[in-house]
């Protein structure tokens, strides 16, 4: 896939949306947001129904096709949601969230080089960095690689120091690696997040209870 420069990806895509009158950007937009409305209700296939029309409207949004394919990816859907987002990627290779998904994609196949380097390109943004990291961590652990493993493992962390999933991978590793001591300190400090959360939820459920008076 030939990469663009971002001056030249940014003028491909600005000059093929421009071509959309302002009155059908408008309601593409519209739909749009009705499709994220509808995936928080979990109501994934009037979701689907949306996202689809948005992209026959306007096939170069970019949002909407990472969206589209992260609905797909989560119903397992894998090969769809694989052609959607690399075709988003022909328009805009550098995209964080298509890279991110497609990475996801490749790693369900165990296809480990190619998920390594679209993970790698999502890292680069600060909303998938902790995510893609971690992944980056996990498949070096596959791998038996447990250097690199620790390294991304340790890069995610530093982005969200209560990523359990990386924490997880911390312990592991320090368990394969002999050092006990680390091990044990890391799972205290999963078992601490985990108090937090659960005292964070429960005070939330209380609130959202009207009490008798």
């Amino acid at each position: 896939r030939p990469r663009l420069k971002q001056t030249q990806k940014s003028e491909l895509c600005f000059m093929k949306r421009i071509r959309l009158p302002l009155q059908k950007v408008a309601t593409v937009e519209k739909e749009f947001l009705a499709a994220k409305d509808a995936q928080r209700y979990r109501d994934y296939p009037l979701a689907e129904q949306l996202l689809l029309k948005v992209l026959e409207k306007d096939p170069f949004h970019l949002e909407a096709r990472k969206e589209l394919a992260f609905l797909y990816y989560r119903m397992a859907q894998y090969k769809k949601a694989m052609e959607i987002a690399n075709t988003g990627l022909q328009i805009d290779a550098y995209h964080n969230g298509l890279n991110y998904i497609v990475g996801l994609c490749y790693m369900t196949q165990k296809d480990w080089v190619n998920a390594k380097e679209h993970l790698g390109w999502a890292a680069r943004s600060s909303s998938y960095r902790a995510q893609a990291n971690t992944l980056l961590g996990q498949i070096h652990l596959i791998e038996k690689d447990n250097e690199e493993a620790l390294h991304y493992t340790l890069i995610a962390l530093k982005f969200n120091s209560e990523n359990i999933n990386a924490l997880s991978q911390k312990a592991l590793l320090h368990r394969i690696q002999g050092e006990k001591e680390k091990a044990f300190n890391t799972l205290k400090q999963i078992e601490a997040i985990k108090t937090i959360i659960k005292k964070k939820l429960a005070s939330i459920y209380h609130l959202r209870i009207e009490y008798p008076e």
